[in-house]
């Protein structure tokens, strides 16, 4: 199961940049509003070990921050989107994302 969109209903796009995309979304479960970062991974990286504790690094220095001018960290998941999505959303949300993509 997906859950970006298992989870989430998009409302608009927030922000996008090479890093990925920000959405306005709802929670399907408890109708919160939440900004989701989206960040494409080649999947090839994922599969060293050391790029995945960078990327917990940067999650556990997220969790600590807070500043009434940042968005309130939450969660963080990885997964494999559907064949194509990545692509197919990235063209709707016009966003610039240079990775490869299956």
């Amino acid at each position: 199961i997906f859950r970006f969109s298992n989870d989430f209903t998009v409302k608009k796009i927030l922000g996008n940049g090479a890093n990925g995309c920000v959405f306005e979304t709802a929670n399907k479960f408890d109708q919160g509003e939440y900004a989701v970062k989206r960040v494409a991974v080649d999947a090839a990286l994922f599969m060293n070990k050391y790029t995945i504790i960078e990327a917990l690094k940067e999650v556990e220095v997220m969790k600590d921050l807070y500043h009434e001018g940042i968005v309130k960290f939450e969660d963080a998941w990885i997964e494999e989107p559907p064949v194509g999505w990545q692509v197919s959303t990235n063209v709707l949300a016009n966003c610039d994302i240079n990775l490869p993509l299956q």
